[in-house]
């Protein structure tokens, strides 16, 4: 019983560690931006002909 109860208690730590670690690493990479897209036409509502600034 005694054994049983220790292997849980060091599996769980381990699985703490993972949980506690996994997140931090994928932080410290930079994100990856691709190029941009193709300007795209949204119609009258949003492309006017009239100055708004």
């Amino acid at each position: 019983m005694n054994r049983i109860k220790s292997c849980l208690t060091t599996l769980s730590g381990v699985l703490m560690l993972i949980v506690t670690l996994a997140p931090s690493a994928q932080a410290q990479q930079p994100p990856r931006f691709s190029d941009w897209s193709a300007p795209v036409n949204l119609g009258p509502p949003v492309n006017t002909a009239a100055f708004e600034g």
